[in-house]
């Protein structure tokens, strides 16, 4: 099962205060600097559809795929013209005769779908093989040089009427050898000083560095470019293919 599940109904709440509307902004205008409008665009990892959702009213062709259903659930709830291709599926599993402009998986997708280097290669591997000729992937993850997994200690609030919606994100397990942490997720809802709702998850994810990634790009014949943005201190990766 897909550890998202658990918190799915409140994700759009507890994460908005991590990343808002001034980051997904900067986000969705990257997106338009590198593919024109009108583009195919699978969004790995979509969730609640932080960025699907955006895309497709500006006139792009969005393909959401995750693998948690309950996540998607709330992305169709929000997607009241219907123009999103949602996908319930195992990106490893995932087969279409569809080709993409560009593939996106933001906020530490990969970090969740790649736990070893096995695995991210397949994935990149995968994904390539999904492109439309000089199609690109853009990857946004945690700069692993300036975070410490091992460490990882801090709470959101948000209010929204009159519930208060609480989450707090601590290790609970942290794997020296390959930076990859297990971390325990606590969502808790108020209405005053009454808890309504309490719902507790564990997300895996491998922490990659830029230096990582490259050397993981050199064998999957793809050049790696990292783009800055204003608003987040992460890594944003565009992935090309190489020319043979």
């Amino acid at each position: 099962m897909n550890p998202n599940n658990i918190t799915s109904k409140y994700y759009n709440l507890v994460s908005s205060p991590l990343k808002g509307i001034d980051v997904t902004d900067e986000e969705i205008g990257l997106i338009n600097r590198l593919v024109p409008n009108g583009s195919n665009i699978l969004d790995v990892g979509a969730g609640t559809g932080r960025h699907s959702l955006i895309l497709s009213k500006l006139g792009f062709n969005v393909t959401a795929i995750d693998s948690s259903r309950p996540m998607l659930n709330e992305l169709k709830i929000r997607d009241d013209k219907k123009l999103i291709n949602v996908i319930n599926k195992n990106i490893y599993k995932f087969n279409t005769t569809d080709k993409f402009d560009l593939i996106t998986l933001f906020w530490n997708s990969f970090n969740e779908i790649a736990l070893t280097k096995n695995n991210a290669l397949l994935l990149l591997k995968n994904l390539k093989r999904l492109l439309k000729p000089n199609g690109q992937i853009l990857i946004n993850i945690d700069d692993s040089s300036s975070i410490d997994p091992a460490a990882f200690n801090f709470e959101t609030i948000k209010f929204d009427g009159e519930l208060k919606y609480k989450m707090k994100w601590t290790t609970s397990k942290y794997f020296a050898k390959t930076n990859t942490s297990v971390s325990r997720e606590e969502v808790e809802i108020y209405k005053g000083d009454k808890l309504l709702d309490s719902r507790v998850t564990f997300i895996k994810q491998r922490y990659w560095s830029f230096s990582e990634i490259e050397l993981l790009c050199q064998i999957c014949n793809l050049k790696v470019e990292n783009y800055s943005l204003k608003t987040s201190n992460e890594l944003y990766l565009v992935l090309t293919t190489l020319s043979k």
